[in-house]
């Protein structure tokens, strides 16, 4: 994973308290994600991309209506949206060692819908990454605290990969018939064969495990068959400075390179220390 550079893609959107309509009826109203002009690489699954990603904003929307209601400091200043761009992707897959195939995109990596949340304060970043972590609708599948444990550039951000709950792909009853079908496609199982089971115990027991293996997509996918979105949570300043950074990383044929590094490490550190800083202040002054 290359943190720096996993939320730059083409094509973002940037939200700073909108709040769209959360009915299913009004579901088209939600604001759409930029998209780079070749997504069409994701195929049917960008739509489930979009998807997640929109019940996030709804859950970080709901979240900073609650916070208002009750006038309470907003701890997010604002987030940013995207679908990763097919090129970068495609490298990222190949640099994994996976085929560079839309199923590989979504299900093998965890980073094609991606939401970065700044927030004012490091205790912010706590703040909201727990209320992320109670949230109904969502199941945290992995944390990874580069706040705590930054990158050896500097880098500093608290990762959160994130799947829905309620992923029809994940409902067992779907599962079980899935498993029969496939067990009967493969001739491992009679159709008169399944029903003498299912008169007698009511399950797919027998040809659960048979077919376990096709719904996890031959035991590839860590987090098996879930779309996932990945969750940057940063300070303003950890976010300014990753920007810098991503920029300069690209540029081709600048010279003194070790240089460059140990000042952006440098300049990491220093932010760092005025987050501490600022949070500091904040605590005197008892800011809620």
């Amino acid at each position: 994973m290359q943190p720096s550079s996993t939320l730059q893609p083409v094509g973002t959107q940037q939200h700073v308290g909108t709040h769209p309509d959360t009915t299913e009826a009004e579901e088209q109203s939600l604001p759409s994600i930029d998209l780079p002009p070749d997504a069409d690489f994701y195929g049917d699954y960008l739509q489930k991309l979009k998807e997640i990603t929109w019940r996030f904003e709804i859950s970080l929307e709901t979240y900073l209506m609650e916070r208002g209601i009750n006038r309470e400091r907003k701890p997010i200043s604002s987030w940013k949206t995207r679908i990763k761009s097919p090129d970068s992707m495609r490298e990222k897959l190949i640099k994994r060692g996976y085929e560079p195939t839309a199923e590989n995109a979504v299900y093998a990596v965890h980073d094609a819908a991606g939401v970065r949340v700044i927030c004012p304060l490091v205790d912010d970043v706590a703040s909201v990454a727990q209320f992320i972590r109670e949230l109904p609708c969502f199941e945290v599948v992995q944390e990874k605290d580069y706040i705590l444990h930054p990158k050896p550039n500097g880098y500093r951000s608290y990762h959160m990969i994130l799947a829905r709950t309620n992923d029809s792909e994940l409902d067992p009853d779907a599962t079980r018939r899935a498993a029969a079908k496939a067990a009967i496609e493969a001739q491992e199982i009679s159709l008169s064969q399944l029903i003498d089971q299912l008169n007698t115990s009511g399950t797919f027991d027998a040809v659960e495990s048979k077919g376990a293996e096709a719904q996890t997509g031959d035991n590839r996918f860590e987090f098996g068959r879930r779309v996932c979105v990945e969750v940057q949570l940063r300070t303003i300043a950890m976010d300014s400075w990753a920007s810098i950074e991503h920029d300069l990383k690209y540029k081709k044929d600048v010279p003194n390179q070790e240089f460059l590094q140990a000042e952006l490490k440098r300049c990491a550190d220093e932010m760092a220390a005025t987050d501490l800083s600022l949070q500091t202040i904040a605590d005197l002054i008892n800011v809620k």
